[in-house]
């Protein structure tokens, strides 16, 4: 407001001045305009001085003149100036609103795109998944003992490869787990198990009913199981064979050793 008041009394001066002291042709333009606008208002000031018989020279009405338009510019001025203002202030809310709009529209589209790229994304891994899966499904990797080394079977066409199918990708088929009974360059017994990449000298997991001992493993080949189904974590170990028996075998076998003594 206090620029607009500033701006008001610029154009008054500067109308007084182009009414006194006009410097150029522009400001004897003015000049020229303002002297009509001044010469009308003459007479409306005199016949406002008579409609109230006020007695009043035609140079003191032009005085008055002067001075009114000189008003009534500055006024016209002001009321420029605030529309001007008002306009920019409304263009500016206008312009806020639609950035507003723009970037929330902007956000939607790419809020749109993202959940169509994280569909395509999502869809072409599933894809890829499936034929993966189709073609783990059709291969399937075996340990062979005498090379020591993995190789791949295809189930639908029988065709047997020591590298692995490239449409297998960065993964990889699991071995089954199971213990597989090998020889070692000594022809003696070991379990391996090609899944977890485990070797043990004794069967794995338990140790069988009529079984050698563990120090005296050497002696026999291959490693004697007996008629006995039980497994025993705890047997008895027999002194006159060195096997060790589980617990119904070990009472069984000692009652036979009594009864031949008897």
């Amino acid at each position: 407001l206090a620029k607009i008041e500033v701006a008001v009394a610029r154009t008054r001066d500067h109308y007084a001045h182009c009414l006194d002291r006009p410097a150029n042709r522009s400001e004897k333009k003015t000049r020229s305009i303002a002297r009509k606008r001044i010469k009308h208002r003459v007479t409306e000031v005199l016949a406002r001085a008579d409609s109230k018989n006020i007695p009043m020279e035609r140079n003191e009405a032009g005085v008055i003149a002067r001075k009114e338009i000189l008003h009534m510019i500055g006024e016209e001025e002001r009321a420029r100036l605030h529309d001007q203002m008002n306009k920019a202030f409304t263009k500016r809310e206008h312009d806020k609103e639609m950035t507003r709009i723009k970037d929330e529209t902007a956000e939607r589209e790419a809020q749109a795109r993202a959940k169509v790229y994280a569909v395509s994304v999502l869809s072409a891994a599933c894809r890829r998944w499936l034929a993966r899966k189709r073609v783990v499904e059709r291969y399937e990797k075996k340990y062979d003992g005498e090379y020591h080394a993995f190789y791949y079977v295809n189930k639908q066409s029988g065709d047997v490869s020591w590298t692995k199918p490239k449409a297998i990708g960065n993964f990889d088929i699991p071995v089954k787990d199971e213990w597989t009974l090998l020889r070692d360059l000594h022809n003696f017994p070991y379990y391996f198990n090609a899944s977890k990449i485990e070797m043990r000298w004794i069967p794995p997991n338990v140790e069988i009913c009529g079984g050698t001992v563990e120090h005296s493993w050497w002696l026999e080949h291959p490693v004697r199981t007996g008629p006995c189904p039980n497994f025993a974590h705890d047997g008895c170990l027999n002194e006159a064979d060195g096997i060790r028996y589980c617990k119904v075998c070990f009472d069984r076998l000692t009652k036979t050793v009594k009864l031949k003594d008897q």
